[in-house]
Protein backbone atom coordinates (compact mmCIF):
# COMPACT_ATOMS: atom_id res chain seq x y z
CA UNK A 1 0.00 0.00 0.00
CA UNK A 2 1.52 3.32 -1.07
CA UNK A 3 0.85 6.31 1.20
CA UNK A 4 1.61 9.97 0.53
CA UNK A 5 4.61 11.18 2.59
CA UNK A 6 2.46 13.90 4.28
CA UNK A 7 0.13 11.21 5.60
CA UNK A 8 3.00 9.16 7.00
CA UNK A 9 4.42 12.28 8.67
CA UNK A 10 0.98 13.15 10.08
CA UNK A 11 0.55 9.78 11.80
CA UNK A 12 4.15 9.80 13.06
CA UNK A 13 4.03 13.40 14.36
CA UNK A 14 0.64 14.03 15.94
CA UNK A 15 -1.18 12.42 18.87
CA UNK A 16 -4.52 13.83 19.97
CA UNK A 17 -7.86 12.48 21.11
CA UNK A 18 -9.95 15.29 19.73
CA UNK A 19 -9.17 18.16 17.41
CA UNK A 20 -11.85 20.64 16.48
CA UNK A 21 -11.64 24.21 15.25
CA UNK A 22 -12.61 26.63 12.55
CA UNK A 23 -10.88 26.66 9.19
CA UNK A 24 -12.20 29.70 7.35
CA UNK A 25 -15.82 29.68 8.42
CA UNK A 26 -16.18 25.89 8.64
CA UNK A 27 -16.16 23.87 11.86
CA UNK A 28 -13.64 21.07 11.29
CA UNK A 29 -13.48 17.86 13.35
CA UNK A 30 -10.40 15.71 12.76
CA UNK A 31 -10.38 12.04 13.72
CA UNK A 32 -8.24 11.14 16.76
CA UNK A 33 -4.65 9.97 16.37
CA UNK A 34 -4.20 7.80 19.44
CA UNK A 35 -1.16 6.01 20.85
CA UNK A 36 -1.45 2.28 20.29
CA UNK A 37 -4.11 2.62 17.55
CA UNK A 38 -3.35 0.30 14.67
CA UNK A 39 -2.66 2.58 11.73
CA UNK A 40 -2.21 -0.39 9.41
CA UNK A 41 -5.71 -1.67 10.28
CA UNK A 42 -7.11 1.83 9.60
CA UNK A 43 -5.58 1.98 6.11
CA UNK A 44 -6.51 -1.61 5.28
CA UNK A 45 -10.12 -0.84 6.27
CA UNK A 46 -10.13 2.34 4.13
CA UNK A 47 -8.62 0.50 1.14
CA UNK A 48 -11.12 -2.33 1.42
CA UNK A 49 -14.02 0.15 1.74
CA UNK A 50 -12.98 2.04 -1.39
CA UNK A 51 -12.39 -1.11 -3.43
CA UNK A 52 -15.72 -2.63 -2.30
CA UNK A 53 -17.42 0.51 -3.60
CA UNK A 54 -15.68 0.15 -6.98
CA UNK A 55 -13.23 2.98 -6.39
CA UNK A 56 -9.47 3.17 -6.46
CA UNK A 57 -7.79 3.71 -3.07
CA UNK A 58 -7.08 7.43 -3.35
CA UNK A 59 -9.19 9.31 -0.82
CA UNK A 60 -8.85 8.79 2.93
CA UNK A 61 -11.39 10.21 5.34
CA UNK A 62 -9.71 12.28 8.06
CA UNK A 63 -12.72 13.86 9.76
CA UNK A 64 -15.85 15.83 9.01
CA UNK A 65 -17.33 19.32 8.72
CA UNK A 66 -20.09 20.26 11.19
CA UNK A 67 -23.03 20.73 11.10
CA UNK A 68 -23.27 19.54 7.46
CA UNK A 69 -21.58 16.22 8.34
CA UNK A 70 -19.57 16.25 5.11
CA UNK A 71 -16.37 14.20 5.12
CA UNK A 72 -12.89 15.74 5.19
CA UNK A 73 -10.85 13.73 2.70
CA UNK A 74 -7.08 13.43 2.20
CA UNK A 75 -6.09 12.95 -1.44
CA UNK A 76 -3.41 10.24 -1.24
CA UNK A 77 -1.95 11.32 -4.59
CA UNK A 78 -1.76 15.14 -4.31
CA UNK A 79 -1.76 15.56 -0.51
CA UNK A 80 -4.60 18.07 -0.72
CA UNK A 81 -7.49 18.19 1.72
CA UNK A 82 -10.95 18.07 0.19
CA UNK A 83 -14.56 18.03 1.37
CA UNK A 84 -16.68 15.18 0.03
CA UNK A 85 -20.36 15.69 -0.65
CA UNK A 86 -21.87 12.21 -0.15
CA UNK A 87 -25.03 13.02 -2.07
CA UNK A 88 -23.38 14.33 -5.24
CA UNK A 89 -20.09 12.39 -4.85
CA UNK A 90 -18.23 15.62 -5.65
CA UNK A 91 -15.15 17.03 -3.97
CA UNK A 92 -14.50 20.63 -2.91
CA UNK A 93 -11.00 21.97 -2.19
CA UNK A 94 -10.34 22.86 1.47
CA UNK A 95 -6.55 23.11 2.00
CA UNK A 96 -3.28 22.41 0.19
CA UNK A 97 -2.05 20.00 2.88
CA UNK A 98 -2.72 18.50 6.31
CA UNK A 99 -0.09 20.81 7.79
CA UNK A 100 -1.83 23.86 6.33
CA UNK A 101 -5.19 22.70 7.70
CA UNK A 102 -3.89 21.97 11.21
CA UNK A 103 -1.65 25.05 11.44
CA UNK A 104 -4.53 27.34 10.46
CA UNK A 105 -7.26 25.85 12.65
CA UNK A 106 -8.73 28.43 15.01
CA UNK A 107 -9.25 26.43 18.18
CA UNK A 108 -11.23 27.82 21.09
CA UNK A 109 -10.05 26.39 24.40
CA UNK A 110 -12.25 26.09 27.44
CA UNK A 111 -10.80 26.98 30.84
Amino acid sequence: MILHHDLKEYFNTYWFLSLQGFYSSRLVNIEPVEPGKSILEFFEFMKQYEENNGRKFRYIQMGFISPEEMAIIFDNITGQILIENYETEEYEFLANSLAELINNLKVEMEV
